[in-house]
């Protein structure tokens, strides 16, 4: 017979439950702002466009080939490290550089996005015993964390609005970053 387990009391469905949340905070920040962001400075309407396609594109394939490699390991902990580290390595580029190498900073943010969206629903399945643990953990899991989500451009939205600086939304993404990297 199936153990029942309260996932609202499990430290590990909540850590997935962040996880899947801040991951799909980062891309709808990154999605929603990184072209305004990049016209703020200096660049054209069409090539800020196009600098959201390179994330795209380091994306798509991550997201299979992730997910592959995750389901082979028997711990995912080093992928987490690895999606923190790319992330927060991307957002400093940015943040350090601003519009030099962008093409780099964006190919390393799209390869975590990728990375990190496989793995948050990989773990669904991972993390727990049954189909029926799975579909609750996926539940709570995409639930709280797309609220969490939404949150994120507002929030990188009003940081830039208070301080007229993207130095504090860029800021807000390196922590969000940590905290992806922490509850992985």
């Amino acid at each position: 017979e199936e153990q029942t387990v309260n996932l609202y009391k499990s430290g590990l469905a909540w850590a997935v439950t962040v996880f899947m949340g801040v991951q799909s905070l980062l891309f709808y920040c990154l999605a929603a702002w990184l072209p305004k962001v990049m016209q703020t400075w200096g660049m054209s309407v069409e090539d800020s466009g196009w600098i959201l396609s390179y994330v795209q594109f380091a994306q798509l394939p991550m997201t299979f080939i992730g997910a592959i490699i995750a389901s082979k390991m028997n711990n995912q902990k080093l992928l987490a490290l690895v999606v923190g580290v790319l992330f927060m390595v991307g957002i400093s580029g940015i943040l350090i550089f601003r519009t030099e190498y962008i093409i780099l900073w964006c190919v390393l943010i799209g390869l975590a996005s990728g990375l990190a969206f496989s793995l948050s629903m990989l773990l669904f399945v991972l993390r727990t015993r049954s189909t029926v643990q799975s579909a609750e953990l996926s539940g709570m899991a995409q639930s709280f964390g797309y609220l969490i989500a939404a949150c994120g451009p507002p929030i990188f939205g009003a940081l830039f609005d208070l301080s007229k600086d993207w130095m504090y939304s860029l800021v807000f993404l390196l922590v969000m970053s940590a905290t992806l990297l922490i509850s992985g």
